[in-house]
């Protein structure tokens, strides 16, 4: 199993267990799927009198997006602008890196990247954003948007991601 790494802050994003798909060579698009919560009884191993027997004790986990759930993902409020700068600033980073390790990705980079970036801006009403729930600083932000309005996927730069077999 792989596990996805933000390259900038180490967060755990995601993992193979997920549907990717590559989206240019330059993103990834992470299908999910909402679950519900379960509800769960406990037994104890004790014996209830008679006016105790309708006692039971619940617990009803949360549901939600599964991506989120299993790698405790926070979701933050962003506005339009501060997603411009983000993603002028990120790619920047991405390049950066891409530069010293290998030229050739970092020019397709550069020529793929603003056309995933241009159809994220034109997305934002309906994206919601996320990022890992470990670090406190912002490294890759996933966005989360809908296929058909109702399969969920969210999608991130590849390149700002680090594959950790597990």
């Amino acid at each position: 199993m792989l596990i996805y790494n933000d390259l900038l802050t180490g967060d755990e994003l995601f993992s193979d267990a997920f549907p990717i798909k590559d989206v240019l060579d330059v993103a990834l698009e992470v299908e999910g799927k909402y679950v519900t919560g379960q509800s769960q009884s406990y037994d104890i191993g004790a014996n209830p009198s008679a006016e105790e027997a309708a006692e039971s004790y619940d617990d009803t986990s949360a549901g939600g997006l599964d991506i989120v759930l299993s790698h405790r993902l926070k979701e933050i409020y962003i506005d339009k602008a501060y997603l411009k700068d983000y993603l002028k600033d990120y790619s920047k980073k991405i390049l950066e890196l891409l530069k010293a390790k290998d030229t050739e990705k970092a020019d397709h980079f550069k020529s793929n990247a603003p056309a995933v970036v241009k159809r994220i801006l034109g997305r934002f009403k309906e994206l919601r954003f996320f990022v890992g729930g470990e670090s406190d600083e912002i490294g890759a932000i996933m966005m989360l948007d809908h296929r058909d309005d109702e399969t969920p996927f969210f999608i991130v730069f590849k390149d700002g991601l680090e594959a950790m077999k597990c």
